[in-house]
Formats: C-alpha cells, structure tokens, sequence
C-alpha cells in the first residue's frame, strides 16, 4: 500500500469554508478490503477525526477521502487497508497543514533575482510546492525553474541537457531571492494561516507567452504550465501574485499590453473556478539598462494603474521606489518590503480586513493660485499621512513631447489637508502641459503613506 496520489508530505491544503480542507487521495494496493483513516497531531487524535471509513481498496488501487481537516497542523494523515478484522497495510503522510494556496507568477522580479544575503527567514507554517512536484518547508529560492518536468521552464536545454545541468545549478546558485516568502511570512504572522506557495513565475516572459489560449499546450506554455502546478496543489487557490511587464517596457513598437493583461486575469479567474480570486500585482519598478525606452516603460507603469479600474476584488502595489541588485531586478531588502505591500493587501481582500488601506492611489490634480504656480494633487485611500514632511521628488510638468519643463521645485503634504501634496512650480505650467509622478526608467519616487506603501507612478494628467 501506497500513496501515489492527492497528498503528498509536507503538503498544504486549501481550506474552504468554515476553515475546514477535504482531501481525495490513494494509491496502489495488494489487497482489497475498507480503508479507514485519521488525522493526528504529535500522536493524539485530533478531535472529529479518529478512525473512520474512508474509501475502499479494489483491483490493485484504494481511493480515500478525508473532510473536516482544521486550519492550522501540521497534522499527520494515516490510513489503513482493513480486512477480516485485520490491518493489511498502513500509510501515513506527514507535516500536513490547512490553509491558504498562493501562485506565484510572472516574470523575474516575482521568480526572484536578489542576491542570496540576508534573505527572508523560513516559517514553519510557510510551504512551498517546489516546481520538481515536492513540498517542503518555504526557503529562498522558491523557484527552480530547470527543475520543472515542463519543459517550457527550461531555458531551451534538451531534457538530457537539463538533467546534466540541475545537479551544479543547486551547489552554485547565489541569486533566487523574490517576495513570495516575506509575503507568506507576514500573513501567518498576522493570522496564523499556514501559507502555500506555488512558484510558477519565468524571468524574460511577456503577456504574450502567458497567453491563456495556450492552456492545452500543458507544460510547453506558460498557463498550462501553471494549471497543471496548481492541480497538482489541489485545484484550489486562495489567491494569486503577479509581478510582470517589464519585457514590455523594452518594446519600441508596442503591443496591447492592457488588453491581454486583463484578459490573462479573467482567464485565469475563470480556470481556477473563482471569479472573484484575489489578485495582487506589482507596477513595474526601476531599471538602469539604458536600451530601455523611457517613454514605453513610463506606458507599462500607466497602463498597470490604469488596470485596477475595471478590476473587481484586486489591488495593485507599487515597486517604483525600491532599491535594485543589478541593472533592473529589485534588491533583496527591497524584495522583502514588496512581499510586506503585497501581503497587507492579501489581508485586507481575501482576510477581509477593510481597515487595512490599500495604500496612496491618484484621485485628482488641480491647479491652484493667482499665478496658477501651485497643483495640489489628491490621494485616496492612503494609511495616515502621507511622507515626507519636505522635498518629495518624483514629481514633474512635462510638454506634449515628453520633455521636463524643469517647473516643480518643491513638494510637500498639504498640512491643511491630510491626503494631499502641494507641488510648487517655479512659473506656470503652459497651455498643454501634464503633470507626471514617476516618469522615466529610473526615476527617483519617494512619497509614501505612513504605513510604507509607495503611492504609485502616474501620468500624463492634463493641467
């Protein structure tokens, strides 16, 4: 008797309603006869779910079900082939916990490229699915995407070539550090939720290689890649992370990058049977590598705000201040702050804490004074003041080509007005000019709210 199927060590289930998990699992068998089984914890019985009739084994396989397994574990799983009156065989599946599934996808900011220093600790009620199909306790790096048996992960290696490759990779690789584990770590410190992550994200891939029309290419897409990964979860998610569009952002002649943006979430919405499936997103940060075009990774960043509009029961986070390890991939420190962002907006969607605010969002700009010298810009949904007292930069008036009109010497909190900053203007801004918070591939953003979410790049607005 074995497992072979459905419950794997270490794994996490999903819970439902009333903060139970059912889980369907087998394998093969020798013998026929009633499987039972039970749920334990360090040897004692965990309330409700003593031995009990569970499934059946018959021509070689059993097949058991188990519900009204509790949030929390780990929990140890055992069930037995009886028969006659006698135990004709036992398995046993430990570390088991209930909780919350979260993907992981993207591209490399979410797969993860800080350097391995320093990095987020591990949780013991934190897991990770690892892309090979194990689960195990959550450690940096989550993803290893060679490890995969989807050979779209695999960097164009032939399947000897990956076999041959993987042994080194897992002895030498200094780099792999993203947000998911900081993310998880900060829920279950705040709740208590054991967290399951799914890595499913690919360094380099744009909106069109996840395209969800590619779902019966199984592990040769992207999405069929990441379908098959959460069957193998249990078909069940809590929610998902999306860090991508920055292969977007090199574009010179662009592509509709809102339009498959939203139809990837309404597809994966639908896939995964939860139309109203949290989705947490990042907008694209900073990069130094000068073949970006400014203009275009200006375009993403707008666009990515522009989409929460016509999103129901998602929020966007923004990574435009946070520091980088090499010319465009976000730094570990300020990977950990992103899995923080990305974590209080988890808790206040899909944990239902509507006190938590989901961070400063652009609401308006007006012009203001005799001289028209001034422009007040209003935020919403912001957590205490907003920061800092003086000289926030990022800010900028702009002609209709693009150009720094160099007008804005000062920006500061309205002091009368909590949720507003006064921009100052050295003269009036002309007929036509627009007013821009990060604009540029590197630009120098450092508005926040007092709880240390970053208010998002934005522009052009019209003055």
């Amino acid at each position: 008797m074995n497992i072979t199927r459905g419950l794997l060590p270490q794994q996490v289930l999903q819970r439902g309603p009333g903060g139970k998990a059912t889980v369907s699992f087998g394998g093969t068998a020798t013998v026929e006869g009633e499987v039972v089984a039970r749920v334990t914890h360090r040897t004692r019985e965990v309330p409700g779910l003593g031995w009990r009739r569970a499934g059946v084994a018959h021509d070689g396989v059993w097949e058991a079900r188990l519900a009204g397994l509790p949030t929390g574990g780990p929990w140890r799983v055992e069930a037995e082939i009886r028969a006659d009156g006698r135990r004709r065989g036992r398995v046993t599946a430990d570390g088991i916990l209930v909780g919350d599934l979260w993907v992981l996808a993207g591209q490399s900011n979410m797969e993860g490229v800080g350097i391995l220093r320093g990095v987020e600790p591990p949780h013991p009620l934190v897991h990770v699915l690892e892309m090979r199909g194990v689960w195990k306790r959550a450690e940096e790096p989550l993803h290893w995407l060679p490890e995969s048996p989807d050979p779209v992960h695999w960097w164009g290696m032939s399947e000897a070539q990956r076999n041959e490759f993987v042994p080194n990779y897992r002895k030498t690789r200094d780099r792999g550090a993203g947000p998911g584990l900081a993310f998880a770590r900060r829920l279950v410190l705040e709740t208590g939720v054991p967290v399951g992550l799914i890595p499913c994200a690919h360094g380099g891939t744009n909106m069109e290689q996840w395209d969800p029309g590619k779902r019966d290419e199984g592990g040769r897409s992207l999405y069929g890649s990441m379908l098959r990964q959460v069957r193998a979860a249990g078909g069940r998610v809590a929610g998902c992370l999306w860090y991508q569009g920055e292969s977007e952002g090199f574009e010179v002649e662009p592509s509709p990058f809102l339009e498959r943006f939203l139809a990837w979430v309404a597809a994966a919405r639908a896939d995964l049977g939860a139309p109203r499936l949290p989705f947490l997103y990042v907008q694209i940060g900073r990069t130094v590598i000068p073949e970006v075009p400014p203009a275009r990774w200006t375009a993403i960043r707008e666009l990515q705000r522009l989409a929460l509009a016509p999103l129901a029961h998602a929020a966007m986070v923004t990574s435009v201040d946070l520091p980088l390890d090499d010319a465009i991939h976000i730094a570990t420190p300020g990977l950990k702050i992103l899995g923080e962002r990305l974590a209080r907006q988890a808790l206040r969607l899909a944990h239902a804490r509507m006190k938590i605010a989901p961070g400063p969002h652009l609401a308006r700009a007006d012009v203001e004074g005799e001289k028209r010298d001034r422009i007040r810009v209003w935020y919403t949904g912001a957590h205490g003041d907003l920061g800092p007292d003086r000289n926030i930069r990022g800010f900028s008036v702009r002609d209709a080509a693009g150009a720094d009109l160099g007008l804005v010497f000062d920006a500061l909190p309205d002091p009368r007005e909590p949720g507003a900053v006064l921009v100052s203007l050295r003269a009036p801004a002309p007929a036509g000019a627009t007013l821009w918070y990060g604009w540029g591939s590197d630009p120098a953003c450092t508005l926040v709210d007092a709880a240390g979410n970053a208010a998002p790049a934005f522009g052009p607005l019209g003055l």
